[in-house]
């Protein structure tokens, strides 16, 4: 039983991570444009 805990606490902070990746490569994307953007300007 409780190696079915370890795993579901993985599994959760597996999913947790890529959740915050999701988040921040958008940010980072946009950053990089934004920066590229001002120094084309």
């Amino acid at each position: 039983m409780r190696g079915v805990l370890v795993f579901l606490n993985l599994h959760m902070g597996f999913r947790r991570a890529v959740w915050m990746l999701n988040a921040m490569v958008p940010c980072i994307l946009f950053s990089g444009l934004f920066e590229n953007s001002l120094w084309s300007a």
